[in-house]
């Protein structure tokens, strides 16, 4: 049986269209376009427990204190965190908590335990913890810092397993302190 040309054209088009509505709906999808959609982070209030995949933290406090044995002033952060993972964690990871003091957005913390000691965290048990934060220039007291908080996604290769960085969840507005 032969196809008339008027059939012929109607198959071509008919062809044609799916070919680019596939193209399309590849593209948006490449795009992220089917993905959840994602409402931008908000503010919490200090003390409101915040979830990730592997720890609830509570901001606390910040405060402009002098460095253990110096008169050097320095920025910490007061947490209460707690693991939420199966196994014991040494702290949050990089990049998970930035502290943003006027323009700077510092992602470098070193952290400790309250008594200064280094942290390991068991699962489930809350602990008061410090970050240190590396700002280039020191807010005084009274003035606001920025606590930002994200996620991580658990990543697996066939050669390497490991965290990246996920999306910003919540901030956390502080007045800082004198400690």
């Amino acid at each position: 049986m032969k196809l008339s040309d008027r059939a012929r054209r109607g198959i071509l088009q008919w062809t044609i269209s799916l070919v680019l509505l596939g193209a399309l709906a590849g593209t948006v999808a490449v795009l992220g376009g089917f993905e959840p959609v994602h409402t931008p982070p908000g503010y919490v209030q200090p003390g409101e427990p915040q979830r990730t995949t592997r720890w609830e933290f509570r901001v606390d406090r910040a405060e402009l204190a002098t460095k253990d044995y110096s008169d050097e002033k320095v920025l910490r952060v007061w947490f209460t965190l707690t693991n939420l993972w199966e196994e014991t964690l040494s702290r949050p990871g990089d990049r998970i908590v930035a502290v943003s003091v006027g323009d700077e957005l510092v992602q470098e913390l070193i952290w400790r335990d309250a008594n200064g000691g280094t942290i390991s965290m068991d699962p489930g048990v809350p602990r008061r913890v410090v970050a240190q934060v590396k700002a280039t220039e020191l807010p005084q007291t009274g003035d606001e810092v920025t606590v930002r908080l994200g996620d991580e996604s658990e990543s697996t290769g066939l050669v390497s397993h490991g965290w990246a960085l996920g999306r910003e969840i919540n901030a956390v507005k502080l007045t800082v302190e004198q400690g």
